[in-house]
């Protein structure tokens, strides 16, 4: 019998650490088109499970976090790695036969806690765990050694991290693609299979790599008014340097590419934000990224409402332009005093 959300939440958050809140997003627009501003999502409250909403309409993407967040020392809840308390549910896409399925079904090797059809004959599948993992290096080496034994596709990095959405049973897929959107379909859901990580490691016999090396790093406070995006990198603690660097033609500093934990023994060096706006990794993995991506990633694993900033500095913008003016007009006015005495 398919699951409500609520019912599906309750089984998967059975238990969650003290003081930590599960974390979600739903919108009904497509989301390859809806504004970085959705993907800010909030905590997930019980009422929006039980009573009216997108959560329980049927016919709105609904996300949820594999993992449950702390509030920050404001009180205020974030979708944030420095928030993190635990992974509570490890998940496995594109299972199937269909278009977008990149994983057969010969390839899981232990029974799902429940399997979700996300579109049209692809799936995924989770495994809830046992016990909240507290462990973040812990759970995303886990999950890396799952990528590399062909359980998601190297070059899309969709399962990565403690702080990705993934859909509930109850909602719906409506990608441009997808014409009539798709349905989810809970095909499988099992929620008295409760798994360790070492229980997944066991089964698919995973060659996990050493911890992540820690790095000392000093992020650098960086207060400025005129470059919104350059203060919201250096609050994220993503500044390492406050030095801004002549790039020729433009002013740039030392950033975290918010995409670190994915580099090779998660390198952590040779990446800069250029004022105004741009960004350049030098890692073969962001080789392509712009700062397009790094603003869909600020909103997507930060939390960060991107859809503000950019309206704040059309704002900004816009003053600037109006105070050019009124100065070109004050000049342009005593120019027209003076000739209209002579002078």
């Amino acid at each position: 019998m398919s699951p409500t959300n609520k019912e599906f939440i309750d089984a998967v958050f059975h238990t969650i650490p003290k003081g930590s809140f599960v974390y979600g997003t739903t919108f009904k627009d497509p989301p390859d088109v809806v504004p970085n501003g959705a993907w800010f999502g909030g905590v997930v409250k019980a009422r929006s499970l039980r009573k009216p909403s997108n959560y329980t309409s049927g016919d709105a993407n609904c996300f949820y976090v594999v993992s449950t967040f702390y509030p920050d020392p404001t009180g205020r809840v974030f979708r944030r790695k420095a928030q993190f308390a635990a992974a509570c549910v490890l998940t496995m896409d594109d299972l199937g036969d269909g278009p977008s399925a990149k994983i057969s079904w010969d390839h899981v090797k232990l029974p799902p806690s429940f399997v979700i059809e996300t579109s049209p004959d692809n799936c995924q599948a989770g495994y809830i765990l046992s016990k909240p993992e507290t462990d973040a290096d812990l759970f995303n080496r886990v999950v890396d050694a799952l990528i590399h034994q062909g359980l998601a596709s190297p070059v899309d990095p969709g399962m990565v991290g403690t702080t990705r959405y993934v859909r509930f049973p109850v909602g719906i897929n409506n990608k441009t693609k997808y014409d009539p959107p798709h349905v989810h379909v809970c095909r499988e859901w099992h929620p008295e299979r409760r798994y360790s990580l070492q229980d997944i490691i066991d089964a698919y016999g995973l060659d996990l790599a050493p911890p992540a090396p820690v790095f000392t790093r000093q992020s650098a406070v960086v207060d400025s008014t005129e470059d919104v995006y350059l203060k919201c990198l250096s609050d994220l603690g993503l500044v390492l340097t406050g030095n801004l660097r002549d790039g020729g033609g433009f002013e740039m500093v030392d950033i975290l590419c918010p995409w670190h934990d994915e580099h090779t023994d998660r390198i952590d060096v040779g990446t800069v934000y250029m004022i105004g706006g741009g960004f350049k990794c030098m890692h073969g993995h962001c080789i392509d990224k712009t700062f397009k991506h790094v603003k869909t990633k600020l909103a997507a694993s930060y939390g960060v409402d991107t859809n503000a900033l950019d309206l704040s500095i059309g704002e900004a913008h816009e003053a600037k332009m109006l105070r050019g003016l009124e100065a070109i007009t004050k000049t342009l006015n005593m120019r027209n005093e003076t000739d209209d005495r002579g002078e």
